[in-house]
């Protein structure tokens, strides 16, 4: 039912790695006399990351396996004493042993067969949103079905339907290109950085900062020639100036049902629908040119960037450069959750439009907390990230680290990962062990 849910990406695992487990844990437990000598470690390792492990790619997700095992396969749920998995007590672990019942068989299957016939999202460790979650996507699920039952309608409508569908296409095109902001001026841009602080032009461009400023304006105006390419070709193409290839037809029907064609998304990935992915295309569009014209941003978009982990990346640049260390010392980041942005800070930047997902946040508290009721995702306040020395990081247990991703679809794609980065937050009143089972995650750009 819940899917994957809570992992990063989908699995297909099967009864078989459940049979190889199950065969894996008896041996073990009936080959020791007493409780104490069963090796639950072992146990936990086998089937955490050999038997379902095996077929995991990604880090977070073995995480996620190990804090299951870890939860289900200990000496407390051997133990004399009822092992309690919800809050609400409706999942537990019995232990008819130490009743009148002697432990039988009976008993066990009497207590399962009272489960509710529904699976509760507790019992996976959920939150209840997690029936949102699944009603959600298979709603958008059948959303795409049914519009892709459309696309074969259309193209077999009449010859006067076809007519008029054309011109309403030909200026549903006519306003995207409306919309399309215009190229951002490097040139000038870098004239206007060159002028900026004592120190050579070459220096002052050479900026991790500036460097990655440059990159992404270059990809930005490559994304508005790309689409203004692509629109005034499929315009003449509807006027029968042009011969429109299988590509340009693809792309005519994606733009029909209100989504972003794939080859756009390559430079931006979202899950976004067209209108909102254009409003993020001129709001990028005046991020670059506010930065590139007029002063560094107080408060940087992180998701408006087309490539955010070398944003970071040349953030933790620019502090190893003032300190004179190298930059693979700064391995960890400090987060100061807190929308007042007065504070001046030595390193690091302010980051907004920060989402969270599989959890909520406590601004009273600064810390984890568990999400409202029929909200998938949370706005985060604005955040200040700030590279810190190996030297000065302090694990603690009760920091959560929790990751970053682009977009909700956290497996990306092979060629654009979704992962930036991990920080650690206070994991609040839950053990951070909680929200890995909650897949509790930072988003940079959300879905809406």
């Amino acid at each position: 039912k819940f899917g994957s849910l809570g992992m990063s990406v989908p699995y297909h695992w099967n009864d078989g790695d459940w049979e190889i487990s199950n065969h894996l844990l008896r041996s073990y437990i009936e080959d020791q006399d007493k409780i104490e000598s069963i090796p639950w470690n072992t146990i936990q390792y086998l089937i955490g990351n050999i038997c379902y492990g095996g077929r995991v790619t990604d880090d977070w997700d073995t995480r996620t396996l190990q804090v299951y095992c870890a939860e289900l396969f200990n000496q407390t749920c051997a133990g004399p004493e009822e092992k309690y998995l919800t809050a609400d007590d409706t999942y537990r672990i019995p232990q008819f042993a130490a009743k009148e019942d002697g432990g039988t068989l009976e008993g066990f299957l009497d207590y399962i067969h009272s489960l509710p016939v529904t699976d509760s999202p507790e019992a996976f460790g959920q939150h209840e949103n997690a029936d949102l979650a699944v009603q959600v996507n298979a709603a958008e699920d059948l959303l795409e079905q049914l519009l892709e039952i459309n696309r074969n309608l259309l193209s077999s409508t009449s010859t006067h339907t076809q007519d008029t569908d054309h011109e309403k296409t030909y200026n549903m095109l006519s306003s995207i290109l409306t919309k399309i902001p215009p190229l951002v001026d490097v040139e000038a841009v870098k004239a206007r950085k060159m002028s900026e602080g004592p120190g050579s032009s070459e220096d002052l461009l050479a900026s991790p900062l500036i460097v990655f400023l440059l990159q992404e304006i270059d990809i930005f105006n490559t994304v508005v020639n790309l689409i203004t390419t692509s629109l005034e070709k499929l315009q003449k193409g509807l006027q029968g100036w042009l011969l429109m290839s299988t590509t340009d037809e693809i792309t005519l029907q994606v733009l029909q049902s209100g989504t972003v064609p794939k080859q756009w998304r390559t430079y931006y990935p979202s899950t976004k629908p067209l209108s909102a992915w254009l409003r993020d295309l001129t709001a990028r569009a005046n991020q670059l040119t506010t930065w590139g014209l007029q002063a560094e941003p107080t408060v940087f978009w992180a998701g408006g960037f087309s490539f955010p982990a070398a944003f970071f990346k040349a953030v933790q640049q620019q502090t190893a450069r003032n300190t004179s260390t190298p930059i693979d010392r700064y391995n960890h980041w400090k987060v100061t959750v807190s929308d007042n942005t007065n504070t001046r800070y030595e390193d690091g930047v302010y980051v907004g439009g920060v989402h969270i997902t599989g959890a909520g946040w406590n601004s009273d508290n600064n810390c984890v907390c568990e999400s409202n009721e029929m909200t998938l995702t949370e706005k985060m306040p604005i955040m200040h990230f700030q590279p810190t020395h190996q030297s000065h990081h302090q694990p603690s247990t009760q920091l959560y680290t929790i990751p970053c991703f682009m977009y909700p679809v956290r497996t990306g794609s092979r060629e654009r990962p979704s992962f930036v980065l991990s920080v650690e937050l206070d994991a609040g009143k839950q053990p951070p062990a909680h929200w890995v089972k909650r897949g509790a995650a930072l988003l940079l750009s959300s879905a809406e």
